[in-house]
């Protein structure tokens, strides 16, 4: 995906997510969730620029998102008052922590980490700088 089409993804949908919960509708908040799920995954697309082997992680990263939000609203709408419990963690609070925060974190840095030599300073750039430093 290029940089241009990731902006404007982002513009589109910011205002669109912003409405749809903003309207009492449950349909539209289950509808929004993959569009909530999409911009932090479009925000790294804009930020690195053209992810070259990327695609599928970014893609699973989004599915990992979306799943998990899925999931909170499953679990808030069919048992809004009796959440059950994982230990001593309600059921909610666990999805948040492990689908929303733990395995994008970690997912995202191993992507990152297994592109860091093909993306990294190659030779020619490390000359570059030793040239510069001696000046």
């Amino acid at each position: 995906m290029r940089k241009s089409y990731a902006l404007i993804l982002l513009t589109i949908i910011s205002p669109s997510v912003l409405l749809a919960m903003m309207v009492d509708v449950v349909a539209l908040h289950w509808l929004a969730a993959p569009l909530i799920c999409a911009l932090p995954v479009l925000l790294i697309v804009v930020a690195v620029g053209e992810p070259q082997r990327r695609h599928w992680g970014l893609l699973v990263l989004w599915m990992v998102l979306t799943g998990s939000w899925l999931g909170l609203l499953w679990l808030s709408s069919t048992r809004p008052f009796e959440q059950p419990s994982v230990g001593d963690v309600k059921q909610v609070l666990a999805l948040m922590l492990v689908g929303l925060g733990v395995v994008p974190m970690i997912l995202t840095a191993w992507l990152y980490a297994r592109d860091f030599l093909s993306r990294g300073l190659t030779p020619e750039d490390l000359q570059r700088l030793r040239k510069s430093r001696k000046r």
